[in-house]
């Protein structure tokens, strides 16, 4: 990570690591490319078959047949074989896997070739449709459902399909609807999210009507008449609808005005009266300065009463619809419009979990951004469509961060939008969500690794300055927050050499011992050793904060011999003997069973056996000293690493069982731990 020396406030600085190096590091981490697809290798060794057997000797006669008919099979014609989108689709053998990673593929990389992508895929789907009908059907209905930051791509498609297959229309409603529904009764949150938003990007190519569209928001709206139900339930159709809008919300207001601000005033209304006593849990600052932590859909609602003052104008949505008037929007494609069925919404069931609200997540503003860029307003609806799709690729591939930050970066704002800031307000946004990050939080520490790697140059500088403003500020951040915020940041810096500018958090060194910045660093600190080594985090911290650096985590043994040895220190030194030997059970038992009990006044009075007997029981009761002395002993011995400790641990267990009965026993052996280890959190 690049440090702060020489950055500015824009985030024009450089680190201390030279360029050359972040390049090499970068070209590095790109020789060995991960195959994107297993199908490109099984067509390769195909061909590799197929030179084999051209390269055959002559066959026995029973063979001939089968080989003549294997070659015919695996013949190469040029002119029958094209690729969209990367996919390697060929016309003449049209399978499942190939429509598959067609159609999953389709404007994955945003270049010019989309245009002429689109007409060819959508020329080969019609000649095959009659066979390959279902399958084409089930693969482009699960692109909606997976690939949401794709759907004005998806729907150019499927408009194109209908416009050149009259019966195409309804088939693939009938698939969408079939999908709704089932993931209403399912209730299935983010899937029922994305076919509202998909169904009303359908008017735009003339494949809905905007009325059977105005009739589905104004059932979703329905719920909020909805008596003795949970506020989260309402609040997520609402939600379904206002996502749509910036899609829908033009045509919408061209041809049915009255109907869309009637709807409007019901939203208006709703999201005036509802409840908002859970917005101060859920802020990451207590403070709204420098930025207010907006509700989610209070925010939502901003953006969208703005679009509506601005006639529906935005320049953010990637609309390719556009490009194919002559075909979407002739008189033909016009006729066959479809309507929306009947769509119910299931009744409220108390055991039904909703979504949970959420606070809008601000860092940055226009001031922190540099010159060239123009930050949208945080009531913009730009910003939210940006910030969506960042949050639905993160969504997306949650799983493969190396994936993640490849969609990131490929991402392409319009009118100068700064991604970088925005991808790590985003990013940032998620990692200190309240009650809990929808992802584990590790993931978002290795994405924000991936992409320093993709972008060594433009996007570190960002971070920086993303730190230095969250450590400003923290002194109104919440707890549980500034905890995520030291967990990442000691481990980003122990992938980048505990690289940082300390010198310039020295003036917070003067502060109180508690306040929120000490306490930061001093957890830094302390995950940092987790990371590497005590003499590492010395190394790297400057002097000034050797204070707030951890104790060297080294164990405590009390019984060692001194000028002034404390009680039991002679049988100490016979345990660890026998434990160096690796003495028997029996022999370390026969020792502590010599062991006088001390009295009150620590003289010890000696007997044959220290242990006392139950006359209930006849059994031997083993006394805190006895117990001290074995515990103590055998952690010393095994203090070198975990792996020796565990191994005593291991060679001994059964002896714990004998010497401890009772609870107060138990709370003696952690007493015993703690004294050995003091200053090692991880043990104690």
């Amino acid at each position: 990570m690049a440090t702060k020396g020489g950055r500015n406030r824009n985030g024009g600085g450089g680190g201390n690591h030279s360029d050359d190096e972040e390049d090499d590091f970068h070209n590095k981490s790109q020789q060995r490319p991960r195959s994107t697809s297993r199908h490109h290798h099984h067509h390769h060794r195909s061909d590799r078959r197929h030179v084999q057997q051209q390269n055959q000797g002559p066959q026995q006669p029973h063979h001939q047949q089968q080989q003549q008919q294997q070659q015919q099979h695996s013949s190469y014609d040029p002119n029958k074989r094209r690729k969209f989108g990367g996919g390697g689709l060929e016309d003449d053998e049209l399978t499942e896997d190939k429509l598959q990673m067609a159609l999953f593929a389709l404007g994955q990389k945003s270049d010019s070739t989309l245009e002429q992508n689109l007409r060819d895929l959508c020329t080969t789907l019609c000649n095959d449709l009659t066979k390959h009908k279902k399958v084409i059907l089930h693969i482009l209905n699960q692109c909606i459902q997976l690939i949401p930051e794709r759907l004005t791509i998806y729907s150019t498609l499927i408009g194109l399909l209908n416009a050149s297959v009259i019966t195409f229309g309804s088939d693939f409603l009938d698939t969408c609807i079939s999908s709704l529904k089932e993931a209403l009764v399912l209730y299935k949150y983010e899937i029922i999210q994305r076919y509202i938003r998909f169904l009303s990007d359908l008017s735009n190519v003339k494949l809905l009507s905007t009325s059977s569209i105005l009739t589905l928001y104004e059932t979703l709206i329905e719920t909020t008449t909805e008596t003795n139900v949970p506020q989260v339930r309402t609040d997520f159709f609402v939600y379904c609808v206002l996502i749509s809008l910036p899609y829908s919300g033009k045509i919408l207001s061209e041809k049915h005005n009255t109907e869309l601000n009637r709807l409007l005033y019901t939203i208006d209304k709703y999201i005036y009266k509802r409840s908002k006593i859970h917005v101060p849990i859920l802020q990451v600052w207590t403070s709204i300065e420098p930025h207010p932590q907006e509700e989610y859909l209070d925010c939502l609602w901003a953006q969208i009463k703005r679009l509506n003052q601005d006639e529906w104008a935005e320049s953010q949505i990637f609309r390719p619809y556009y490009t194919y008037a002559d075909t979407l929007f002739s008189d033909i494609s016009a006729s066959i419009v479809h309507d929306l069925p009947t769509i119910t919404i299931p009744l409220h069931k108390d055991t039904i979990i909703y979504p949970l609200p959420k606070i809008v997540f601000r860092m940055f503003d226009y001031t922190d951004v540099p010159e060239q860029y123009v930050l949208p307003g945080a009531h913009a609806i730009e910003r939210y469509l940006v910030e969506d799709e960042i949050s639905n690729i993160i969504h997306t591939y949650h799983n493969e961060r190396k994936d993640c930050a490849i969609q990131l970066t490929q991402i392409r704002p319009k009118a100068k939008i700064p991604l970088n800031y925005m991808i790590i307000e985003v990013i940032f946004g998620h990692l200190f969500m309240l009650p809990r990050p929808p992802h584990l939080e590790l993931f978002y520490g290795s994405l924000l690794l991936e992409l320093c790697k993709l972008q060594p140059s433009t996007l570190p500088p960002v971070l920086v300055q993303a730190v230095e403003m969250l450590f400003e500020r923290l002194n109104t951040m919440k707890t549980s927050c500034i905890e995520r915020f030291a967990t990442w940041f000691s481990y980003h810096l122990s992938n980048f050499q505990f690289t940082w500018g300390w010198q310039d958090w020295i003036d917070c060194l003067d502060e109180n011992p508690e306040s929120p910045k000490i306490k930061f660093i001093r957890e830094t600190f302390q995950r940092c050793m987790r990371l590497s080594f005590h003499q590492r985090v010395i190394d790297f911290v400057p002097e000034q904060f050797y204070k707030l650096v951890p104790n060297k985590p080294s164990p405590v043994f009390k019984f060692e011999e001194t000028e002034t040895p404390i009680f039991g220190s002679e049988y100490a030194q016979l345990l660890n003997k026998k434990i160096k030997e690796r003495s028997a059970a029996e022999d370390i038992l026969r020792i502590l069973n010599t062991v006088p009990n001390p009295t009150k006044d620590d003289t010890a009075v000696v007997t044959p056996s220290a242990s006392t007997i139950n006359p209930a029981t006849t059994d031997l009761t083993y006394n805190m000293v006895q117990i001290d002395l074995f515990v103590s002993s055998l952690l010393w011995i095994g203090s070198k690493s975990f792996t020796h400790s565990f191994a005593a641990l291991a060679k001994y267990h059964q002896l714990f069982k004998i010497l401890i009965e009772s609870e107060e026993q138990q709370i003696q052996v952690l007493k015993s731990m703690y004294e050995i280890w003091p200053n090692h959190q991880q043990v104690s």
